[in-house]
């Protein structure tokens, strides 16, 4: 290889490392914030029922929820950053190297890969992600809903 192609494919590597990372941090923030959900409506549930009281608690559901959606959908913008870096310089990478069949090897194994999911490789993975936190978010307008039209105990 050039020293030209060694900085390509060393630039290439560390971009895929970065998406895989935003990917990880994705996951670990995902986690942390259903685990903080789970949490926070066991202590909502500890009286076994939902009253005014719990509306801060049902509101931190939703802010959490809507934050988590923005973090997912921030996580995914990097990827593609990275992504797209790596793609531009193993482009480059290919066109130095004339002999190589990358491209024309990726674009078979992508059809390959979608005759056999026709309709799943259409679906963006960060739409369920973010989907996730939404699910969150809507949980907590629910809670909040529900807190705020019963009646003050005795």
């Amino acid at each position: 290889m050039t020293q030209e192609s060694d900085i390509l494919w060393g630039l290439y590597l560390e971009h895929c490392a970065q998406s895989r990372h935003h990917e990880s941090l994705r996951a670990t923030v995902t986690n942390l914030f259903l685990t903080i959900t789970a949490g926070v409506t066991g202590v909502i549930a500890l009286d076994r029922r939902i009253n005014p009281a719990d509306l801060p608690l049902a509101l931190f559901i939703f802010l959490l929820g809507a934050f988590g959606a923005l973090i997912a959908a921030k996580h995914y913008e990097r990827f593609q950053f990275h992504t797209e870096r790596a793609r531009v310089y193993r482009d480059e990478l290919e066109s130095l190297l004339p002999a190589t069949k990358i491209k024309a090897l990726k674009q078979k194994a992508d059809a390959t890969h979608n005759a056999a999911w026709p309709r799943l490789h259409k679906l963006r993975l960060f739409k369920l992600w973010v989907g996730i936190h939404i699910g969150i978010a809507t949980f907590g307008v629910v809670l909040s809903l529900i807190a705020l039209f019963q009646p003050i105990a005795a």
